[in-house]
């Protein structure tokens, strides 16, 4: 178990392990927190506490986990990584392992345009020859969350009416100057249950470049757009 205490009392919503370096594909992984009244780490955090590690399309190794909302705030967080993965033991008392970042934050709900897209940018320089050759300075590629907010009500834009009391103006002030956030465009099948496979593949941990700022559609309606570069593990 690994115990993260935290700097204040919050209502995390995404909780993620990345980078794991020796864990393999599906470990269980079980979150739980601590509130300020509990003793130990026995808060289940309203469900959506567990899952397994999965490999991801750049082949690292991750968790992302969507908790309920609604829940209660906590002031610490632990963390378990079983020696389970499908049944079969893969950790002895020798063996050695890493986890980049674990990442908890809170979050609100809002809905996209169709339109969103998740694009891979390879920032590898190329250079050629003059004879047409190609000679590559490798880089490592990150992934580009581009999208447009569905048309919202000046509740959700300005008026505190998103989860924790946040609008789209203060989680735009919140994640500026290069602080880490994250979005989460496709988490849900067609029947609206939680897809922990959609989830991990399309999570996309980062900076935001352009931020939610509302631009008027109709009256008391606005619409807004954004984009997250990923910071790969």
């Amino acid at each position: 178990m690994i115990a993260a205490p935290l700097g204040t009392t919050i209502r995390p919503r995404v909780v993620a392990l990345l980078g794991l370096k020796g864990v393999p594909e599906g470990v269980s992984v079980m979150v739980a927190g601590k509130r300020p009244a509990d003793g130990s780490h026995t808060y289940t955090l309203g469900g959506g506490n567990t899952g397994v590690t999965r490999r991801m399309a750049d082949g690292s190794i991750g968790c992302w986990l969507i908790l309920g909302e609604g829940i209660d705030a906590i002031t610490s967080l632990a963390v378990n990584l079983y020696n389970n993965a499908g049944g079969v033991t893969w950790a002895t008392a020798a063996t050695e392992f890493e986890i980049g970042e674990v990442v908890i934050m809170p979050a609100v709900t809002v809905r996209l345009s169709e339109s969103w897209a998740i694009a891979r940018v390879d920032p590898s320089a190329h250079i050629r020859s003059r004879g047409g050759q190609v000679s590559t300075v490798q880089a490592t590629s990150y992934r580009r969350f581009t999208g447009s907010l569905a048309g919202a009500p000046t509740a959700d834009v300005r008026g505190g009416a998103l989860a924790n009391g946040d609008d789209w103006e203060t989680v735009a002030a919140a994640i500026v100057g290069g602080r880490r956030c994250c979005v989460v465009p496709q988490y849900r099948n067609s029947a609206g249950a939680i897809d922990p496979a959609l989830l991990n593949r399309s999570a996309v941990y980062g900076v935001a470049v352009e931020f939610p700022g509302p631009q008027n559609i109709q009256r008391q309606y606005f619409g807004g757009a954004m984009a997250v570069e990923e910071v790969p593990p």
